[in-house]
């Protein structure tokens, strides 16, 4: 982040945690892209993964240098593959044409995105708080008034980033059949009609962070203009004060005056447009924008747009987890409703999913019958989704799950060919951490455990001896369980002093339960159990150092048979039991950890 103020600009660090607790789930991202794009043709399965794989391993590349290393990695793999089953290759395989292929795929599944621009702002603190006092709009000219008009600038910065942030160069997509404005970027359209000597489609504009060229270009003047007046007017208002109190002379005042100008200009920080009278609004525009080259939009000039080799790409995790809590969703509908039930709330969630900017999202978009059904269809061409048993009904399915007692399907408004529906992720998800919840109290405490929990979630405040009565358990054994979940976390206690000594020997207390503070609480130990974890297998890799060397050494020169004696081979034959279990385990207490962190 950089930090400008009266100083010299710095430049302050902050460990990214998003992205630190994602490691952990990166070998479900890869297995997860091997089964999705499994029912495509030819080596795009393998070249998908290993595209994702040298993301994941690098952050960001350009796709010149993906090229490069998913060519060179195949060709490889088809040597050594071939030098294993003693036959001779005497061309390798060119896997170009595979490569742009999977990364139009991966880039239109949004599993690929381009990287942001590194003059991209920080994006703004919104507060939850509705306020319920109106603030006055600022007047025109002052501080406040440019102040609004930067951050507005700032805004339109990423709405530009966001429009084109899967938007694939025209150089990718040509040959492949893929003419969708969902693909295909708004500025490698206009640079194609231009070069071709044919005026741009009415239908398709161009866009500046979601306004017309000229509308931009009108804020950007306007901005312009305001920025001006802001810095004349506390100029003017500095100089006055000067000229008050200043008692040396004309030139002093002035001289004070323009001082103080500058420095209070210095502290408001005002927005600076800068626009050349014969570059016209597309300069303005893109000058508003705060986009050039290789970054966000055509500069100004006449210039081309960035190519795919100037653009820098890296993986999207939010898509990945978004299928991830799509298929949470999807198994516990399955479960309790049945299969049928299952595949149709998965359409919903797929058609839904394009339309949603957070992963964190509450409700989905409301959908006709008639649009589940085109979904479902589409999910069962792409091979996705499973058939319906016979004589399954779409309709019957949906309102199944709107009268269900689980939740997850509430009708929308009306739409203009009938009744829509609208998938509550929240209540599904909910549901799904409570039977977690719920499995991981019976391992740690008991059924008794689970049981004192659910009569304190459903009853509230209670002593030791109503929940022992209520339980129907002694009362020695219900006060050991009530303090051994007290101490793990799970459960509150509230101290209810009779004096105002507060002494304990005259209070009483009871016990309660607060949902939100149960689930921190397992995400924590979730944590520290992935942590052991990760531990056990560093030191189990650590011990058997040598070892592990050995055997890629081997793998390495392509020897199939080396000489072991027994003892490294029983000590290699343990190793893979181990760290096959340690790394199942991680996989496992990964679902769990992305379910009670909002993925």
């Amino acid at each position: 982040v950089r930090v400008n103020g009266v100083r010299p600009a710095v430049y302050l660090y902050e460990a990214d945690l998003k992205q630190v607790l994602q490691i952990v789930r990166r070998p479900r991202f890869l297995q997860h892209i091997k089964d999705d794009t499994g029912s495509n043709a030819g080596a795009a399965n393998d070249v998908s993964a290993v595209i994702v794989e040298l993301l994941l391993e690098h952050g960001r590349l350009r796709y010149d240098q993906i090229t490069r290393a998913v060519v060179a990695r195949q060709q490889q793999h088809d040597s050594t593959a071939a030098e294993q089953n003693g036959v001779n290759q005497d061309t390798a395989v060119d896997y170009t044409e595979a490569v742009r292929w999977s990364f139009v795929q991966l880039l239109q599944e949004h599993y690929v995105e381009r990287a942001p621009p590194c003059n991209l702002p920080p994006p703004q603190f919104v507060s939850a708080v509705v306020s319920r006092v109106k603030k006055a709009a600022p007047k025109p000219g002052s501080a406040e008034y440019a102040d609004a008009q930067s951050k507005a600038m700032q805004q339109l910065q990423h709405k530009t980033y966001e429009e084109q942030r899967f938007k694939a160069p025209r150089e990718l997509v040509a040959g492949a059949g893929l003419d969708d404005d969902s693909i295909l970027a708004p500025a490698a359209n206009g640079a194609a009609a231009a070069a071709d000597g044919k005026p741009a489609s009415r239908k398709r504009k161009k866009m500046v962070g979601g306004l017309s060229e000229e509308t931009a270009a009108a804020a950007a003047a306007t901005a312009a203009a305001e920025a001006a007046a802001a810095n004349a007017a506390v100029a003017k208002q500095a100089a006055a004060l000067a000229n008050k109190r200043g008692k040396t002379g004309k030139g002093s005042s002035s001289k004070a005056a323009a001082t103080a100008g500058e420095g209070i200009g210095e502290s408001i920080s005002p927005v600076k447009i800068e626009a050349d009278a014969g570059s016209g609004p597309s300069a303005a525009a893109a000058a508003a924008a705060g986009s050039s080259k290789g970054n966000l939009a055509p500069g100004a000039g006449g210039e081309d747009p960035p190519s795919a080799s100037e653009l820098l790409w890296r993986v999207n995790p939010d898509e990945f987890n978004r299928r991830f809590r799509n298929k949470v969703m999807v198994d516990l509908v399955a479960d309790k409703l049945g299969s049928d039930a299952g595949t149709v709330l998965a359409a919903m969630l797929s058609h839904g999913r394009r339309f949603e900017t957070d992963v964190k999202g509450d409700i989905g978009i409301a959908m006709g019958v008639q649009e589940v059904i085109s979904a479902l269809k589409a999910g069962q061409d792409a091979g996705r989704l499973p058939h319906l048993s016979p004589g399954a009904n779409v309709d019957a399915l949906v309102k199944a799950l709107t009268v269900d007692g689980l939740g997850c399907v509430q009708e929308g408004p009306p739409g203009l060919t009938g009744a829509t529906f609208q998938v509550d992720m929240s209540v599904i998800l909910s549901k799904a951490k409570q039977l977690q919840l719920h499995a991981v109290l019976r391992d740690k405490f008991g059924i008794h455990g689970l049981r004192i929990f659910n009569v304190l979630w459903v009853r509230g405040h209670l002593e030791q001896k109503q929940v022992a009565d209520t339980v129907m358990q002694p009362h020695k054994e219900i006060r050991e369980l009530l303090y051994r979940m007290f101490k793990a976390g799970y459960i509150q206690m509230q101290d209810i002093p009779r004096t105002s000594d507060r002494a304990p020997s005259r209070s009483f207390y009871t016990f309660s339960v607060d949902l939100s503070s149960a689930y921190k609480r397992l995400a924590g130990d979730l944590y520290q159990a992935a942590g052991k974890l990760h531990a056990r297998l560093t030191f189990e890799m650590a011990q058997h150092a040598e070892l592990v060397e050995l055997v890629e050494s081997a793998r390495a020169a392509g020897a199939l048979n080396f000489n072991m004696t027994d003892s490294q081979r029983k000590a290699l034959e343990r190793l893979q039991r181990v760290t096959t279990a340690l790394e199942t385990s991680m996989l496992r207490l990964d679902n769990m950890i992305a379910l009670f962190n909002e993925y």
